[in-house]
């Protein structure tokens, strides 16, 4: 097909390709050669078996829009197109039917020829059985979809679950900040407590030791609060404190 797409280009003629019909031979694509009566003036054995007809059957019939009936042409005349333009063209996946109902989808490769005075005197028409290529493209089309929709649906899936860990993750932080202020304060008075006194005293100490600074400490105590407990209960020894 791309011979004769880089030869319209320069004009083939009708005759020259009548005179060289050895070169058709070559293709295996079912192919044709209509003319401007729409008649069906050449044809290959490929396209004799996509079509089912013979031969005489064919010379029979007074167009090739009583041969089409693979429709390849339902919507444009293919020869019109070719006529009009004047230069090759090419219709990607037209789809068609056999005399039995089978469906195909062929890419159609259409080539000018020319009478002696330039003008399109004919067309060569190449069919390029696209169906199986078709069928699977559109079998991976139907799984991409699916893994699209999967992937998309696992995306929710996953943003949801995260944004769930955002907010475990959160309540856990304040939790955990509760239980650390509860754990260095003093439940009664909410002062900090003996724990904590430690550990900071600790702290305070090292720091003192390496700057050589003073350091005081004072200590209050209540003289005999364990009177209040014994006279009042304890409930009221905690009230005072």
């Amino acid at each position: 097909g791309s011979i004769f797409f880089k030869e319209a280009m320069d004009k083939i003629t009708l005759k020259a390709i009548l005179e060289h019909k050895d070169l058709l031979e070559i293709i295996n694509d079912p192919l044709y050669i209509v003319d401007k009566a729409k008649k069906l003036i050449y044809y290959n054995y490929p396209y004799l078996t996509l079509v089912g007809l013979s031969p005489r059957q064919i010379h029979a019939m007074t167009s090739c829009d009583e041969c089409f009936k693979l429709g390849v042409c339902q919507d444009k005349c293919i020869f019109e197109e070719v006529r009009k333009k004047k230069q090759p063209l090419q219709f990607r996946e037209v789809d068609a039917k056999d005399l039995k109902g089978n469906e195909f989808s062929f890419w159609v490769n259409a080539v000018p020829l020319f009478s002696d005075n330039g003008e399109v005197e004919a067309a060569l028409v190449i069919l390029r059985d696209m169906t199986s290529e078709v069928q699977i493209h559109s079998k991976y089309k139907v799984l991409y979809e699916r893994e699209r929709e999967s992937r998309e649906h696992l995306e929710d899936i996953v943003k949801a679950k995260t944004q769930e860990l955002r907010l475990t993750n959160t309540q856990l932080k304040l939790i955990n900040k509760k239980l650390e202020a509860l754990s260095v304060r003093d439940g009664l008075t909410d002062l900090f407590n003996h724990r904590y006194f430690f550990e900071k005293l600790n702290l305070i100490f090292q720091d003192v030791k390496k700057s050589k600074k003073s350091l005081s400490c004072l200590l209050l105590d209540v003289d005999f609060f364990k009177s209040v407990n014994d006279h009042f209960n304890h409930q009221f020894g905690d009230a005072v404190l």
